[in-house]
């Protein structure tokens, strides 16, 4: 058997080995330095972060509860001036109906009025409240006081409350101004009537009442 030798290095074999063991070294410590950061695990970090950034806090949610919404406050202050202003609409109009109530006339006055079967030289003849058809006409006479300018009346006949007849008659300025107006009466014509005298605006200054007598009509 052939025993074995080992030949010793030489002088450059041991200067270089301690070099390549230095490089082998710092190779390695530059691996390390270099290893990437886990990206998908600082991703899912970022993720919670900014969603938690996004949730609002117990304390901004109960603020934002109880903050009133601008655009609610806008239709609810609209809906109260409709309300103001639709009060507004019916109080001018209760003004309005108020101003169209026409006032008592303090110029004009009714001292005489009477039905009769007659007038004769401006007096009324044959004062009664009922009157025989046959009589042919019936009067209405009434003496008007006027403190106001020149006007005229209306005098209004009625059978049962439905109009027959109307004429308006002038009145001057007078404390006694009499006038008249008439109707021819038929066997048509029996029943209740009555001649309302109105004024230009409307106002009923008076009222007579008289009955048509006689056989009704068949």
């Amino acid at each position: 058997m052939t025993p074995i030798t080992f030949s010793r290095p030489s002088t450059l074999t041991q200067t270089l080995w301690p070099l390549l063991l230095l490089v082998l070294v710092c190779g390695a410590c530059d691996r390390g330095e270099k290893e990437p950061v886990n990206e998908p695990t600082a991703k899912v970090k970022e993720d919670k972060g900014a969603k938690k950034a996004a949730e609002p806090s117990k304390e901004t949610a109960k603020e934002a509860q109880e903050s009133p919404d601008p655009e609610k406050t806008i239709e609810d202050a609209d809906a109260g001036m409709e309300e103001e202003a639709s009060d507004a609409e019916d109080d001018a109009e209760e003004a309005d109906s108020e101003d169209q109530t026409p006032e008592p006339r303090t110029d004009l006055e009714i001292l005489e009025s009477v039905m009769a079967a007659d007038v004769k030289e401006r007096k009324p003849v044959g004062v009664a409240g009922a009157f025989d058809w046959s009589a042919g006409q019936i009067w209405s006479y009434i003496a008007v006081r006027n403190d106001g300018e020149p006007t005229t009346v209306k005098m209004v006949w009625r059978k049962d409350g439905k109009e027959k007849f109307g004429i308006d008659v002038k009145v001057g300025k007078s404390k006694a101004w009499r006038t008249w107006s008439r109707k021819r009466m038929r066997k048509k014509d029996v029943g209740a009537w009555t001649v309302d005298v109105v004024e230009p605006g409307g106002q009923v200054l008076k009222t007579m009442s008289f009955e048509v007598t006689g056989p009704k009509t068949p």
